[in-house]
């Protein structure tokens, strides 16, 4: 007879700890809204100011059931903010691995532009966002160009450091037995350099979000940030909680179809929850 394997000891205290911390982040989240609510009817706070945790959920569900929000479906408004994200983050993210990889290669390169880059990352993005305005408008234009802009300098320094981090004495081998430049960089400096390229698109995302959020923020009457912006203004605290929800959902999906990405196209990196425990 077969006995029934049983995991191992390290996976199963793995998941129980997991669990644990699964409920303890739902129970955390759990008392701080309701402690909100009962503040809220009992008059502790103003709920003008801070609204309800239930009366979120009632504007939210009224939305999600296709209610007219300020002159459009919150579809249409969510819709309007991804598609800045999307083409920003794709346009952004891609000149910014393509710089970092030649920078990284390219010592001549590398010591033209990597102080001006560098310093031009320095610089608060929200101060240059009204010259993106002015240069592209007011429609998607400058929101994109603004996600860009946030892309393409977490990818630009997350490609740099691991284009930097290749072991040099390895490719200098590998031309030694005579592997051609395309050999090299298909075969030894684009693997070295994945890891390092996967962490950047995935800490881009929430970035991407937020220069969309940005743009919208200066000069927009539509998107999800808009919306943020107009309900703050008009005190309607219900309807910018609910905004708020909505982009923190947002930011999640996102964030989860970018991971879900990476994990299907380099199944070898290594994975937290995978990873033994330590004690």
């Amino acid at each position: 007879m077969v006995e029934p394997r049983t995991p191992p000891a390290g996976r199963l205290w793995l998941s129980r700890r997991q669990l644990a911390v699964w409920a303890c982040s739902i129970g955390v989240g759990v008392v701080f809204l309701v402690v909100w609510e009962l503040a809220s009817r009992n008059g502790a706070i103003n709920a003008v100011f801070y609204s309800k945790p239930t009366d979120i959920v009632v504007r939210l569900w009224q939305d999600l059931l296709g209610a007219q929000v300020y002159g459009r479906t919150i579809y249409e408004q969510i819709w309007i903010t991804t598609q800045s994200v999307l083409i920003g983050y794709v346009t952004g993210g891609a000149g910014g691995t393509l710089v970092g990889f030649a920078v990284g290669r390219s010592k001549w390169l590398s010591r033209a532009l990597e102080p001006y880059i560098f310093t031009f990352y320095a610089i608060p993005k929200i101060s240059v966002a009204p010259l993106f305005i002015l240069v592209f408008g007011i429609g998607l234009e400058s929101k994109v160009a603004i996600v860009a802009m946030e892309s393409f300098f977490i990818l630009f320094t997350s490609t740099l450091r691991g284009v930097l981090d290749i072991d040099e004495e390895l490719v200098q081998a590998a031309r030694l037995m005579g592997a051609s430049r395309r050999t090299v960089f298909g075969r030894i400096l684009v693997p070295a350099s994945l890891p390092a390229i996967f962490s950047g698109l995935q800490l881009a995302v929430p970035f991407a979000v937020i220069g969309a959020v940005l743009g919208e923020y200066i000069a927009s009457n539509r998107g999800i940030g808009w919306l943020v912006l107009y309900s703050g203004s008009s005190l309607d605290a219900t309807g910018l909680f609910t905004a708020v929800v909505i982009l923190v959902v947002l930011t999640w999906v996102l964030t989860q179809v970018v991971s879900r990405s990476v994990a299907v196209a380099a199944p070898w990196l290594p994975k937290d929850e995978n990873r033994p425990p330590t004690e």
